[in-house]
């Protein structure tokens, strides 16, 4: 995409053998396996698209969802790469790039919009720190950041007092308070959250889901309209706000995002 015109990048572009072919799939995991580098792994096999999804991609003419394919746009562009935005002509950073597709696809339907307006109406005029603190399954990926660290993070870069915590663990919120008493903190999270596992979760009721759902666009909608948004790049969140607040005062306490 990066370097096509707007005319180009919404062209027709008819399905190739390549995007069906189940044995490139399995050669890309032989290869990834072989290289240890998983990002040469590419499972865009429509062989498990359903009819359905295969009727939508025939009328709109496309090959991938870009949920497909986000990982790889994401992967090969760096911060303070320059490319051609395919939205202007003009030369931007893949990160402003990123941060543009965000916008054209970042889109709420009505029910959810009002919802999250009505959860956020209070904090309209209020100006606070967000702190995103990922517990759960997520320790089988990375290790969880002390609560020490973030809140060194929230002391060097900024002096609100008010801090906004969005956490999978009711506990963590607890914690802080405890911890920092001198510091107003805020919260989305319930009692009952205990930290997130992706088993459970799959094995909720629609509407549970949906409403947990719900808390989590509320919890990304206050990040976003922090003054500072501290996270951490291992958690998919982390990486998300980043691209939504297009690096604007943006600090991840295990990693560095500027610096690759």
């Amino acid at each position: 995409m990066i370097g096509l015109s707007l005319d180009t990048l919404f062209e027709t572009v008819p399905e190739i053998e390549i995007t069906t072919n189940l044995r490139h799939s399995l050669g890309s995991i032989k290869k990834a396996l072989r290289y240890r580098d998983f990002s040469l792994y590419r499972p865009y096999c429509l062989i498990n698209d359903s009819k359905q999804v295969k009727a939508i991609k025939r009328k709109y003419h496309f090959d991938y969802y870009t949920q497909d394919i986000w990982y790889d746009i994401c992967h090969y562009l760096k911060p303070n790469e320059k490319v051609i935005s395919p939205f202007s002509n003009s030369e931007i950073s893949s990160l402003t790039f990123l941060n543009q597709i965000d916008k054209a696809i970042w889109q709420y339907n009505q029910s959810v919009q009002e919802e999250l307006n009505k959860r956020l109406e209070s904090f309209q005029e209020k100006s606070f720190v967000g702190v995103h603190i990922r517990r759960g399954d997520k320790i089988t990926e990375a290790k969880h950041s002390s609560l020490e660290t973030y809140m060194n993070f929230v002391i060097k870069y900024s002096e609100q007092k008010r801090i906004f915590v969005a956490t999978d663990d009711y506990t963590t919120y607890k914690d802080l308070c405890t911890l920092y008493p001198d510091y107003e903190f805020i919260t989305f999270s319930r009692p009952s959250n205990s930290g997130y596992q992706q088993g459970t979760f799959n094995r909720l009721d629609g509407l549970t889901k949906y409403n947990n759902t719900l808390d989590l666009f509320a919890d990304i909608e206050m990040l976003a309209k922090a003054e500072t948004f501290i996270g951490t790049f291992t958690s998919n969140v982390g990486q998300f706000m980043i691209i939504h607040r297009n690096g604007n005062r943006c600090y991840m306490v295990d990693y560095d995002f500027n610096s690759f």
